[in-house]
């Protein structure tokens, strides 16, 4: 069709266009042009990238008026329509450039760390590129300084845990590049250097300026919460309904609970049954040992039953979770290969017990690791969940839908498939299924509490004891898992949207299709997409068949 190569045209503008300006996420995906610079925030800059992200909305929107697109073209048109319009909101109405010390802290380290664990180009380019991006990481930070207005103080003191964690990592790898690559170490330790004076500056700007006067309001409103929800993840909803959801799977899922717990321990309550088994859990030091062997389980599984094509190459790794990010991330968390690299191995984070807490705070994150939930955890980050999910997504040709990835289907993808391993056998423990359960229960909370935050409705004390009262969550984790959410309005309502999407569309074609129903088969046809918002992937999944 003559229109869809308008579409494609514009398509490979707007590509271009978003790595040249977000040289990190080009990083991501696998796209290495710009791996020595990173994002500038810069007033100009910002002015500069606002009014092209008007022109392509403009065109693709003009493009989607004319019509005479396929399926696949009208998708692409409206993704770069709806991702210029969540940018031009975080710019215009979250104020991100001046109100959120998190972007600039997260943009330089996410960079950095990049090129220190994705081995995809030979050592002597990283060396160089990491040298680069440590000056750049000290442009960015003083950026910051120049920009940063008046932010929550639940987003200053955040970026300075990330920060207090940078120097360390910095210190590492530079020294791991030195040793690994001679020619490069004068470059990398004199832009350290630089670097290590700039975290150094940041830290003791961010603690002893910025901290006290930091006093804005981390709530977006449901206003701009609601259009988040329309654009972003093209739902038909709003924050009230979506309140009202989430309160009533939370009310639905403890009554699974409390039945099930009560037949299988009928002389405890439901909650100390969960909290004895969080207490069964490993050691410190086998954390990551425990998360491979379980990982290794749920892929011979998705394997054995053919649940899910496992592509050729594929590879997963498991690492702790750098020193930086573990102020947001408590637990664990996945990190995909780049579409476009050749090397497809994803990355696991383990976040390793913190020694030098207090005992009791070591032993509440131990517990975030019970063998129960790590279960859960492996195959919800690993296979058939995130790692799988999105190994099929790096296989779509549309180089423009790697830039457009949706939580919605991503989360809901993983949480559905807690469920579907448990239908499949995979785990038949009753321990394990009241931890599903929990895990529901968590994401039903997580909705509850995204809304009330955003809403103004729930402070961040009050988040937290929701978490641990309503979802059992450890105290200290849920403070980490309430800082992020702070900083990530609907994301935290992804997983528990998603995955009743992809149950609904599963039951559809169920009867649709009656015995003839091929569960790899609707796995397949549903992961051929890309990591793009349930609407755009159930229309594509129906024009197919």
């Amino acid at each position: 069709m003559a229109r869809d190569q308008e579409v494609k045209a514009l398509s490979d503008e707007y590509f271009d266009f978003f790595v040249e300006t977000y040289p990190e996420i080009a990083t991501s995906i696998g796209v290495h042009t710009y791996d020595g610079k990173l994002s500038s925030y810069e007033r100009s800059s910002v002015d500069s990238r606002l009014r092209r992200l008007r022109e392509f909305k403009k065109r693709s929107e003009e493009c989607l008026v004319q019509g005479g697109l396929s399926v696949s073209a009208s998708i692409d048109a409206r993704l770069i329509a709806s991702n210029c319009e969540v940018q031009i909101l975080d710019i215009e109405k979250l104020l991100k450039p001046w109100a959120d010390p998190i972007l600039y802290i997260d943009m330089g380290l996410y960079g950095l760390f990049l090129l220190a664990t994705r081995d995809v180009l030979p050592l002597e380019k990283r060396a160089h590129y990491f040298a680069s991006r440590l000056k750049e990481f000290a442009r960015v930070l003083t950026e910051a300084r120049v920009n940063l207005e008046n932010p929550p103080a639940v987003f200053t003191s955040t970026a300075l845990g990330m920060l207090k964690g940078a120097g360390e990592f910095v210190d590492e790898t530079v020294s791991y590049f030195a040793s690994k690559v001679p020619r490069a170490k004068a470059e990398l330790e004199a832009n350290a250097g630089v670097c290590m004076k700039a975290i150094k500056e940041s830290e003791e700007y961010i603690e002893n300026e910025l901290l006290p006067r930091s006093r804005g309001d981390f709530a977006i409103g449901r206003e701009v919460f609601d259009t988040k929800l329309r654009v972003e993840h093209m739902l038909d909803t709003d924050t009230k309904a979506l309140e009202k959801m989430g309160r009533e799977l939370l009310g639905e899922t403890k009554t699974k609970i409390e039945l099930l717990s009560g037949r299988l321990y009928p002389k405890e309550n439901w909650k100390d049954v969960i909290e004895r088994i969080k207490e069964n859990h490993p050691g410190r030091a086998e954390l990551r040992k425990a998360y491979e062997e379980h990982m290794k389980k749920a892929k011979n599984f998705v394997l054995e039953k053919k649940l899910v094509p496992i592509p050729p190459g594929e590879e997963l790794r498991v690492i702790d979770t750098p020193v930086f990010y573990r102020p947001i991330l408590p637990y664990a968390a996945y990190l995909n290969p780049g579409p476009f690299d050749e090397k497809q191995e994803g990355l696991f984070f383990v976040t390793p017990v913190d020694t030098s807490a207090p005992e009791e705070i070591q032993n509440d994150q131990l517990k975030g690791h019970s063998y129960a939930g790590m279960v859960l955890c492996a195959l919800h980050e690993a296979y058939p969940g995130h790692h799988l999910q999105l190994i099929h997504s790096n296989r779509v040709q549309s180089r423009l839908r790697h830039l457009c990835q949706s939580t919605v289907f991503a989360e809901g993808w993983a949480l559905y498939c807690e469920q579907l391993m448990k239908e499949q056998g995979f785990y038949t423990s009753g321990d394990i299924e009241l931890f599903q359960l929990k895990d529901v229960l968590w994401r039903a909370a997580r909705v509850v509490v995204d809304v009330g935050l955003h809403s103004g409705t729930m402070t961040f004390e009050e988040a937290i004891e929701f978490l641990v009262s309503e979802a059992l969550i450890e105290r200290a984790n849920a403070v980490a898992e309430v800082r992020r959410y702070t900083n990530t309005p609907s994301q935290p309502s992804s997983y528990a949207i998603g995955k009743e999407l992809v149950l609904a569309l599963r039951e559809e074609e169920q009867r649709r299709l009656g015995p003839a129903f091929e569960l790899r088969s609707f796995h397949e046809r549903l992961l051929s997409s890309g990591t793009i918002p349930f609407r755009l992937v159930r229309e594509e999944f129906e024009a197919r068949e």
